[in-house]
């Protein structure tokens, strides 16, 4: 793994042009909230990525950060807030086709 990573190429982010840190405001008994928050508003960014012809890639690596906050400080990242959600928006290689949604199967009304 060593070898892979002793190179000048970007083998974490695949030269993708946007990296988005989403962060909150350190709070522990926030977390879990926060947490929740972040996801659903990355999940929306995704979303309206796709819309406009983006690819996006969620990088779970890059949560080692959170233990480097000379990183993060030197990203702009201020002391008092956490990264929750990394991931990269770029233009993808291959075209993306429209999604197709299926008609919803309804098991079991609950009254």
């Amino acid at each position: 793994m060593s070898k892979q990573f002793s190179t000048s190429e970007d083998v974490i982010c695949y030269n993708a042009p946007t990296l988005v840190l989403v962060c909150t405001k350190k709070d522990p008994q926030w977390d879990h909230v926060n947490l929740l928050d972040s996801v659903l508003t990355t999940q929306n960014m995704f979303l309206k990525a796709y819309e406009l012809g983006l690819g996006t890639c969620y990088m779970g690596f890059l949560e080692l950060l959170n233990s480097k906050p000379q990183v993060l400080k030197k990203i702009g990242v201020p002391d008092n807030y956490q990264m929750m959600v990394p991931f990269i928006i770029g233009h993808p290689k291959a075209k993306q086709g429209k999604g197709k949604r299926k008609k919803p199967e309804i098991k079991e009304w609950l009254k």
